[in-house]
């Protein structure tokens, strides 16, 4: 059955993002037809600089049968699509591993399956017949050299050396394309205008040419299939030949070895989490995509394709894609790295060639947030403490002592010196639009829960003295939380001195974080009123309910009218995590948090095939920003971790080391 009309621009909006591992993806719509400037088919990190390099756009592929010429691929125009290959598309499937279709043209059928080799910028294509006559295919490679942050063709592509069933590429590295069967025939050409609907609509620039050296052509018979590779061109991968590459990733090199790794991601996710809910392999399936490597460092991806390594990001990430997941390892290595970059008491907004970029205050409580859940799930043994414990100490000294960003007052509380510090941080023409300096009420809440878990650790590591300290203050701190209350209309300030009365989502945190001075009739109160005027059912939190005057409905246009309403209104799926388990807390029924905010989640509509995007539009409720997101996926995960334990009634482990869950 062939893909009806009346679902083309369903299918035009629906993506999938293939990521590397490496820190780049292969990507695309539905479709096949590139949507974004960055939908690529390999878009690869650089070995050193790690930019990211759209370096082929994507194929265009013709069938060939009995004389006739059906092609498989789409591509828009201005005011044309052509070819119209989605005519011939019967069916699409994601797995988060490999991107499958299924085409008919004339009798025969035709897959197609796209895959990477993990932790190599290495992009699979294999074409096989699985039924009807013999067919040739012709495969014509369109490709780029540019920034994926940029547009334009690069020129420089153009010089390329080919061979029998290859071509070669120089820059911005050296890389290729090679067959396994068949032969490639050059015939150079420039293609005009393809244009990306995503990008117009973002009003950005949205049309640019490719260079078409040639294309590959085989016969195929029935069972047949023609693979294409197209990668890095390094002495210990493609230079070696399509047989002997990629020797660390052999196993996983065809399409059904990457599902089966897939498989076990997803099988140890639901052991560890403790989730039976089989919808959610969805997102477990997700949450691999943001798990990167580079030798044998690991790092998060924060969201494809417009973020790269970022602090706050990471940290709130990490308990969903790791943590809960069962990859307690990962979450150390990368943790491991982080504190290294401590500074001053803060961590890196995020990290540049190696540099920190040091511009937020709330890295590092973040962190400690994030060593918690590792303690709470059993992962936090005395060794890798220990190992830290020198940085967190140096940044929790400088905290008390008062720092660039930040100044611990006479009540105990946090005060932050600027407007930008949190992850409310968006800016027109370096003006703050959501400008949040003084005492937040998220930042406080983490810092009183940081005191207390810094102060169990001190004892941990036989420092008495520094643990009675932070006891001290954590208490101190504890007992200044309740200024935040607002009584009368029940629920949390943003923020006192200055005082900010906007019902924001960033009270959730108060909620969330047990230990902290918060009354459990006070956290019910506004985990009502929370969800009353933020909460949206598979979408997350608005950030701003909508009887303020400054909140802006819609999430779309330009970047100006975008940055406006970034944390004025539009939804976030990431405070769905914080939002659970202040309501757990409260005593609210986990399987109305399950019913009425969590299942709607496993409900695709249009974005990435399988993951969560960043932002949503609070009048069409269309996904915005990134595609998919680390931190929306993580913590709908942990969301539905906790629900699903609450319910099944299974505790966390608490104490580490101990590696079999207690249950209720």
């Amino acid at each position: 059955m062939h893909i009806e009309e009346s679902t083309f621009a369903q299918m035009c909006e629906g993506e999938w993002w293939l990521a590397n591992g490496a820190g780049g993806w292969a990507s695309s719509s539905v479709i096949g037809a590139n949507t974004r400037k960055y939908h690529a088919l390999l878009c690869a990190s650089h070995p050193h600089s790690k930019i990211r390099n759209v370096l082929l756009s994507k194929f265009e592929e013709f069938c060939i049968v009995e004389g006739k010429r059906i092609p498989f691929s789409t591509n828009f125009y201005p005011g044309a699509i052509y070819p119209q290959g989605w005519k011939n598309l019967l069916s699409f499937s994601f797995d988060g591993a490999v991107a499958r279709w299924a085409y008919e043209a004339e009798g025969a059928r035709i897959s197609k399956e796209v895959w990477c080799e993990k932790y190599s910028n290495i992009t699979y294509a294999r074409y096989t017949l699985l039924s009807g006559k013999a067919a040739g295919i012709e495969i014509f490679p369109f490709v780029n050299a540019r920034d994926a942050h940029s547009i334009g063709l690069n020129k420089q592509i153009m010089n390329i050396r080919e061979g029998m069933r290859e071509i070669t590429f120089s820059s911005p590295f050296a890389w290729k394309i090679e067959a396994n069967r068949g032969m490639f025939r050059k015939n150079e050409d420039v293609y005009h205008n393809f244009q990306y609907l995503l990008e117009k609509e973002r009003e950005e620039a949205f049309e640019e040419d490719l260079f078409c050296p040639g294309h590959f052509a085989a016969l195929l018979g029935e069972g047949r299939n023609i693979t294409l590779k197209i990668g890095e061109s390094a002495a210990e991968k493609l230079e070696k030949g399509f047989e002997n590459s990629g020797a660390i990733n052999k196993k996983y090199l065809e399409p059904e070895k990457a599902s089966a790794r897939m498989e076990l991601i997803v099988k140890k996710f639901k052991e560890h989490a403790g989730v039976a809910d089989a919808k959610m392999q969805r997102l477990a399936r997700a949450a691999d995509a943001f798990i990167a490597k580079d030798g044998g460092q690991y790092y998060v991806v924060a969201g494809y394709p417009y973020f790269g390594e970022w602090g706050r990001d990471t940290m709130i990430s990490l308990p969903g894609l790791c943590i809960y997941s069962g990859r307690i390892n990962i979450a150390k290595n990368i943790l491991r790295r982080w504190v290294s970059f401590l500074k001053n008491g803060h961590l890196p907004n995020r990290i540049e060639n190696g540099e920190g970029i040091y511009e937020s205050a709330d890295g590092f409580l973040w962190m400690l947030w994030c060593i918690g859940e590792l303690e709470r799930e059993g992962g936090l043994d005395d060794a890798i403490l220990r190992e830290w414990w020198a940085g967190i100490k140096g940044a929790l000294a400088s905290w008390i002592g008062s720092n660039k960003f930040v100044e611990v007052e006479g009540d105990g509380l946090v005060s932050l010196k600027g407007e930008r510090l949190t992850w409310m941080d968006a800016q027109i023409e370096g003006k703050a639009v959501t400008p949040r300096a003084g005492k937040r009420i998220e930042i406080n809440a983490l810092w009183c829960y940081g005191l207390n878990n810094c102060a169990r650790w001190a004892k941990r590591m036989g420092d008495e003295k520094f643990s009675k300290k932070l006891l001290e203050l954590a208490k101190k701190a504890s007992s200044s939380m309740g200024k935040f209350y607002y009584a009368k209309e029940k629920y949390f300030y943003d923020a006192i001195e200055p005082f900010d009365k906007s019902f924001r989502p960033n009270q959730v945190w108060a909620c969330a974080l047990q230990g902290i001075g918060i009354t459990k009739a006070q956290a019910k109160n506004a985990i009502e009123n929370i969800e009353k005027k933020l909460v949206v059912g598979g979408e997350g939190l608005r950030t701003l309910q909508i009887d303020d005057k400054r909140y802006a409905e819609r999430y779309c246009g330009n970047m100006r009218e975008r940055d406006i309403a970034y944390h004025q209104g539009a939804i976030w799926p990431w405070l769905a995590g914080a939002y659970v388990q202040g309501a757990l807390n409260a005593g609210v029924d986990a399987k109305h948090l399950h019913d009425a905010l969590l299942e709607p989640f496993l409900n695709v509509r249009g974005g990435d095939a399988i993951s969560v995007c960043e932002v949503y539009d609070d009048a069409t409720h269309n996904g915005g920003g990134c595609p998919a997101q680390a931190w929306s996926v993580a913590e709908v995960l942990r969301a539905f971790a906790l629900v699903e334990r609450e319910m099944q009634g299974i505790l966390p482990i608490v104490a580490a080391g101990n590696s079999k869950r207690r249950e209720i």
